[in-house]
């Protein structure tokens, strides 16, 4: 019975340790995601400076529609997206 026991434990302590390096990396994940959204929303601020360079008004995008906008479409998901970046 103790050894039924014994595993059980053990098996709760793997499980355990597998969410502890989730959870980390996740952390990291938010990290390097608030990053890159920082990045891209300066490249967004320069498009729009970019813009008034030319006379043009380039507005940021309604943040509830950006998956609705023309052009989204040739990027089916981010998978496919991160291979264009690394590609």
């Amino acid at each position: 019975m103790s050894d039924t026991k014994g595993d059980a434990i053990d098996d709760i302590l793997k499980v355990r340790d597998q969410l502890v390096v989730m959870r980390e990396r996740l952390f990291q994940l938010t990290a390097a995601t608030a990053a890159r959204t920082k990045k891209v929303d300066g490249l967004l601020m320069d498009c729009a400076a970019a813009g008034r360079v030319f006379g043009a008004r380039i507005d940021l995008p309604n943040w509830d529609n950006v998956l609705a906008m023309p052009g989204h479409q040739h990027i089916p998901s981010l998978d496919a997206e991160l291979q264009l970046e690394m590609g």
